[in-house]
């Protein structure tokens, strides 16, 4: 799972996807005009287009360490072990749940 996003952050990238997507269907008709209508940077806007420019969750999704699924189980797993009592983050508790998963 990507890192929690500022409000802002996603509000912006928001802006982007609804512009691209006004571009696309053609509602907006170019990056000028997109770039007036949104407030976002006609160079930004054009590199998304090309592909040379990704969202940055996109970029980064290669550098996480485990997939979603992989997250989801740990954080239900420490979820578990709150509600139980034990402490959530310990190296014996880890350990824990890699042999419990082998």
């Amino acid at each position: 799972m990507p890192p929690q996003q500022g409000h802002k952050c996603l509000q912006a990238e928001a802006k982007i996807q609804e512009a691209l997507e006004a571009i696309c269907l053609g509602s907006v008709p170019s990056t000028n005009a997109a770039e007036k209508k949104f407030s976002i940077s006609r160079v930004l806007l054009c590199r998304r287009l090309k592909g040379t420019q990704m969202a940055r969750h996109e970029v980064h999704k290669a550098e996480q360490l485990l997939i979603l699924q992989e997250e989801q189980a740990l954080v239900q797993w420490c979820r578990q072990l709150t509600i139980a009592g034990y402490p959530a983050v310990t190296g014996q508790g880890i350990q824990r749940m890699n042999d419990k998963d082998s």
